[in-house]
């Protein structure tokens, strides 16, 4: 059936010169902007976590590496550079993102840090 049978009706194309480009599509210039960006508390402060707890692993491990720490403890020694290196890494780096995001650098910024939420 056609619509012309069932009581519709075609709407009537506007022409460019009756109507402005905002009012045919319907979207504006504002919808477009930006919108300043959320700050992923939560990441921010688990990434300091991980950075610092990685610091202090590797650091006990280097401890343990050069004798400062005594030799009965020297098991301990791989699983603490292994997981002291798998916080501080990403750790770091997010807490590097996190500090040029503050501080406005190009090319960082708050959603390159993922987010919790």
């Amino acid at each position: 059936m056609s619509r012309r049978r069932l009581g519709h009706e075609y709407r009537r194309v506007p022409r460019e010169e009756d109507t402005s480009r905002d009012a045919v599509d319907g979207f504006t210039e504002a919808q477009f902007v930006m919108p300043p960006p959320k700050i992923p508390w939560k990441a921010i402060i688990f990434s300091t976590f991980l950075c610092i707890t990685g610091a202090i692993s590797l650091a006990f491990g280097f401890l343990i590496a050069i004798g400062q720490i005594h030799e009965k403890y020297l098991d301990r020694q791989l699983p603490l550079f292994i997981l002291g290196s798998i916080m501080f890494i990403p750790g770091s780096y997010h807490v590097v993102v996190a500090f040029r995001a503050f501080r406005n650098h190009p090319g960082y910024s708050f959603e390159d840090i993922p987010d919790f939420d």
